[in-house]
């Protein structure tokens, strides 16, 4: 098996002259070329940026502090955590029917 592996780099390095395969500063690709995309242009816009990062931070809330709340006896967190999401729950619904 590490033949296998190791035959495509052997192959590279014997099919070049001696000083060029201990060159360590030599690229395998000579040209690098750097472009900036806008963030629009690749389809994430500022709504769906926001959105991302409170459902990340919700996300958190729900799955690792809940918990450690609820374990660590904190229970006027974790009633304040679970009102919140219930909450919320209730206001995407309502923005989803309100699309329908």
């Amino acid at each position: 098996m590490p033949m296998i592996a190791n035959y495509i780099p052997i192959r590279r390095a014997l099919s070049k002259s001696l000083k060029d395969s201990m060159d360590l500063y030599h690229r395998i690709i000579s040209e690098i070329t750097i472009k900036f995309v806008k963030l629009s242009k690749m389809g994430i816009s500022t709504p769906t940026l926001i959105a991302s990062i409170m459902l990340i931070f919700f996300g958190i809330l729900t799955y690792y502090v809940a918990p450690a709340a609820f374990i660590y006896q904190k229970l006027g967190l974790f009633i304040l955590l679970m009102n919140t999401i219930l909450g919320l729950m209730i206001v995407g619904l309502t923005f989803l029917i309100n699309l329908l």
